[in-house]
């Protein structure tokens, strides 16, 4: 299904605003612990180098983000919905045929028996 322009900013901009304030937490967890220990812990000249080596993970991260590395809250819980709902249909599953089977076993003993 091939989707309009207009389908397509509507959705990216809804993804965005589920998706900016879980990312801006990690983010203000992360940067502010990196520049303090970076700029303590830090020569001058290799600073550069400690940003830029966690930026580089940091990319990474939002990059696997984007590309449905993680769910939005939305998602998650429909997914769970869904697990839970597939879970309870395997135990019924397997509790029928425990059922079918342990009622053809007490029908086939009264046959041999008779």
């Amino acid at each position: 299904e091939k989707k309009s322009p207009g389908e397509i900013l509507k959705e990216t901009s809804e993804r965005a605003a589920e998706m900016l304030p879980p990312t801006m937490m990690r983010h203000w967890t992360l940067w502010p612990a990196v520049h303090t220990l970076n700029f303590y812990y830090s020569p001058l000249h290799h600073r550069v180098l400690v940003q830029n080596m966690v930026l580089v993970g940091w990319s990474g991260y939002l990059s696997h983000l984007n590309n449905g590395g993680l769910m939005t809250p939305k998602e998650e819980v429909e997914e769970t919905i869904a697990l839970k709902r597939r879970e309870t249909e395997a135990i019924q599953r397997i509790l029928t045929t425990k059922h079918l089977h342990a009622h053809t076993s007490t029908h086939t003993e009264i046959k041999v028996k008779s």
